[in-house]
């Protein structure tokens, strides 16, 4: 008996909306009454139709296929599909399965795919048409870019992800309730990226994920940078972290378990964050440990000499990527330290006007403060507002008694990075060219 283009007929599986299949081309079938067995073969078979999983369809073409006792105890085939699913803004995954059909037994292998946008090493799926019982094996091996749709910037590096996700029917018709188990192993290395004006380099990052449709890390997740450029240098930040996900609303959250890097002379530290990645939100308690003073006021190229530590508390709060602070503290250590200032010329001139600053230029020319305690406000706008309080003394004026500077500083942190960002390019850019 043979089949010729072109029929159509509609494939309902359960309650999952129809498919529609339609032969393309000369279909050839044998049936053996004795064995009461049918057997077909021939190529271009078109399924298509939405597949029940919100709004997803699937087209698949099956251009070469060989069916075999398909009316016994034991049918069987083979089958090579040319596979799309996709739904109205996107096309999800495309490429080639082969699929073999055996004894109830249902093996699925992808001769090439694209998921996602990722071009998977391979994929392997096993299913049961008796048991209902099922497992999904898939990894890809490779440079992190085919991924960076998904990520908040460009990065580039290698990447190992690997896919296992088992399951046991029979399958309801809500995707998210499919009683399925999944694990996602991530591990990326030699990661770098541009973050706005901010370069990160020497990324590494381990993860394992578990569950449907909550996902939670198997065990505590870890990224490190080697490198961190905000204006401020930031080194060695290390950082363990638990991560859930929520496959229906999308949501990825961070509780945070320890973070630390090397800036400005000292270390930061934190055991107190967590961050939604969808909203761009979240909250960080940062403890500053033995910060260099005089590395923070060169920030701002004055004539200062300074020795001396600090240490702080900043609590921060993130607004949908706006970085507010309230009530930071800032204090000195103990004993305190030296602080001398050599004003250039403009602010030696407004000096003469000024008996009050002539004063206080004085004074700091060699200040020896015992304590400097400051409380720092950021309202997001770009101005960092410092109000300091400065005890100490200057052995050179008025036989060293006590002095006590209180000062409101209000700075534009925000220009003052970039601009210490575009200082330093400018000079990799110079050095470059004189090699």
């Amino acid at each position: 008996m043979d089949l010729h283009p072109a029929y159509e007929v509609t494939l309902q599986l359960g309650k999952l909306p129809p498919l529609v299949v339609t032969t393309l081309d000369k279909m050839r079938c044998q049936y053996h009454p004795t064995a009461n067995s049918l057997g077909c073969s021939g190529k271009e078979i078109a399924i298509s139709g939405p597949i029940g999983i919100e709004d997803l369809s699937v087209e698949l073409l099956v251009d070469q296929f060989e069916l075999k006792h398909w009316l016994s105890t034991t049918p069987s085939a083979t089958m090579h599909v040319q596979l799309k699913l996709f739904d109205p803004e996107r096309q999800w995954a495309s490429g080639r399965v082969k699929i073999d059909v055996a004894d109830a037994e249902v093996v699925a292998v992808a001769e090439e795919l694209v998921v996602a946008e990722v071009p998977l090493n391979s994929l392997q799926l096993n299913h049961s048409t008796v048991t209902r019982q099922g497992k999904l094996i898939a990894d890809y091996q490779g440079g992190v870019a085919p991924l960076n749709e998904w990520l908040p910037a460009d990065f580039s590096g290698s990447v190992d992800l690997q896919l296992e996700a088992g399951w046991q029917g029979p399958l309801p018709d809500d995707w998210l309730t499919w009683p399925l188990s999944t694990e996602v192993s991530i591990g990326a290395s030699d990661l770098a990226a541009q973050v706005s004006d901010n370069q990160f380099s020497g990324g590494e990052l381990q993860l394992k994920l578990a569950g449907w449709p909550r996902l939670s890390n198997a065990g505590p997740a870890h990224m490190s940078w080697r490198n961190i450029d905000i204006g401020v240098p930031v080194t060695a930040l290390e950082m363990d972290f638990n991560i859930h996900g929520d496959a229906g609303s999308r949501q990825i959250d961070l509780e945070g378990i320890s973070l630390s890097a090397n800036t400005l002379g000292g270390s930061i530290a934190s055991d107190d964050f967590q961050f939604n990645l969808n909203e761009a939100s979240g909250s960080l308690v940062v403890e500053l440990q033995q910060l260099e003073l005089l590395q923070i006021l060169s920030l701002e190229d004055e004539e200062f000499y300074s020795e001396g530590k600090l240490i702080g508390r900043i609590p921060v709060t993130i607004e949908q990527g706006n970085v507010i602070v309230e009530n930071g503290t800032v204090a000195t250590v103990a004993p305190g330290g030296l602080l001398q200032y050599n004003p250039s010329e403009s602010v030696l001139k407004l000096a003469e006007s000024s008996d009050q600053m002539a004063t206080v230029l004085t004074t700091l020319k060699n200040f020896h403060y015992d304590s400097l305690d400051a409380e720092l406000n950021f309202g997001g706008d770009g101005m960092l507002r410092m109000d300091t309080a400065l005890k100490g003394h200057n052995p050179d004026y008025e036989d060293g008694r006590d002095i006590h500077f209180n000062l409101t500083i209000e700075e534009d942190i925000v220009a003052l990075l970039k601009s210490l960002q575009l200082s330093d390019r400018l000079t990799d850019q110079i050095e470059n060219r004189m090699r």
